[in-house]
């Protein structure tokens, strides 16, 4: 096999592999609830911390504050002065990581549909001949 015939077979397994991932419903889910999470997050940050935090000055402040802080990135240019706002900022750092969780095991899962299938088959195979002898 040449290298050209490598890479077009990589490159069309990742494409088929990308659209079975955004054909996939919990691919969706998660991705509504994260902008969700954002949504509420942002809004719930600003109102415990406008006029608190001489760091947020406007809803930009928290929508981005509520996005390097969900998507685990933190750059910490916006850091919560209030208790709710820490509370806010807890919550947030909890479903941030597990959307991250979510995210990795459904593309881990969709990367590996073809072996488990293979294995789950021959483990089956292996299991009928168990029960023969």
């Amino acid at each position: 096999m040449t290298k050209q015939t490598r890479f077009e077979n990589t490159w069309r397994f990742a494409v088929q592999r990308v659209r079975v991932l955004l054909l996939h419903p919990l691919f969706w889910g998660i991705t509504v609830f994260g902008n969700i999470i954002v949504a509420v997050a942002s809004f719930a940050f600003y109102a415990a911390e406008a006029g608190a935090n001489p760091t947020v000055d406007e809803p930009f402040d928290a929508i981005w504050w509520a996005m390097s802080t969900v998507t685990t990135v933190g750059y910490g240019d916006i850091v919560p002065a209030t208790f709710w706002g820490r509370i806010v900022a807890m919550i947030t750092m909890i479903i941030g990581s597990a959307i991250f969780w979510s995210y990795t095991a459904l593309f881990g899962s969709i990367l590996l549909e073809k072996e488990i299938e293979k294995l789950e088959k021959e483990v089956r195979g292996l299991g009928v001949k168990a029960r023969r002898h």
